[in-house]
């Protein structure tokens, strides 16, 4: 049944073309591999009213990255880049344009909700940091309330193996529960999406690869690559959470491995790999 069900939800988003994970990435090779020369960009394609593209969308902006520091944040939308507009620019055009020299410039037109605004913003070489971890404690509790908290915020080519380190550090904390915070991770590397399932789960489809013949390929898990399949464990998504994200969150779901909390995430009813990291 599950299988059926995989396969008719494919159906239903056929008109999107066929996803290929194994295509699935983020702009810039660069970018999976921990590092780029951008603006700290994560972006896609939102829709207006008419169902029309309507500029380009920020799904989030890097810690500490040229955008951020701009004040340029997750659901702002890009119209125009320099002095073109981007209502009908194709994702990987737009990336191209937002990647440049170490130093150089770049304007943009920023929609951030009622109000329009241009920004310039200076191109920098940045260090995209898959993880961020903390030790969270319910005030005048017992020790048996310890929550480890792991952000992870995309899916480069270091983005399992920090997992893995932040679950091992916060049970030296004697932590009894985890909340993986996916919001706003617009995606990343397709494989580091599945070892990370894997991480999580001991057994079970993590996804399948369908098309019109089909199942194509199923990806599972089988206990060799587990780390924490016991402990009780939260998923957080919101608008922000594409591609490897909802992949991610949605095998941990379906399998009964965690719960998860929030909004309806970006791919619904949309391209999943239309969104880059710049």
């Amino acid at each position: 049944m599950r299988r059926l069900r995989r396969c008719l939800q494919h159906w239903m988003i056929r008109s999107l073309g066929y996803w290929n994970p194994r295509n699935s990435r983020v702009c810039g090779k660069s970018g999976t591999q921990g590092a780029l020369t951008g603006v700290g960009l994560s972006i896609g394609y939102p829709l207006a009213l008419n169902g029309s593209p309507a500029g380009l969308s920020v799904m989030s902006a890097a810690p500490g990255g040229p955008a951020e520091k701009a004040g340029i944040m997750s659901g702002d939308v890009i119209l125009a880049i320099d002095d073109t507009s981007a209502q009908d620019m194709d994702i990987y055009d737009a990336a191209d344009r937002l990647q440049g020299p170490e130093g150089s410039s770049i304007d943009l037109t920023i929609l951030s909700g009622a109000d329009t605004r241009h920004v310039v913003l200076k191109r920098e070489r940045y260090t995209l940091n898959p993880v961020r971890s903390r030790m969270c404690e319910i005030p005048g509790s017992e020790d048996s309330s310890k929550i480890g908290y792991i952000k992870l915020t995309t899916f480069n080519q270091n983005a399992a193996g920090s997992v893995k380190e932040a679950i091992k550090k916060l049970r030296e904390n004697n932590v009894k529960a985890f909340v993986l915070d996916l919001r706003n991770n617009s995606g990343g590397l397709f494989p580091e999406g599945i070892e990370i399932a894997k991480i999580w789960m001991d057994k079970g489809v993590i996804v399948y690869i369908c098309d019109s013949r089909g199942v194509r390929d199923i990806y599972e898990a089988d206990g060799a690559s587990t780390v924490a399949a016991s402990e009780p464990l939260v998923v957080l998504v919101n608008k922000g959470t594409a591609s490897a994200s909802e992949i991610l969150a949605g095998a941990l779901k379906d399998n009964k491995r965690a719960v998860v909390y929030g909004e309806p995430t970006y791919g619904k009813g949309q391209d999943p790999v239309g969104v880059c990291t710049v």
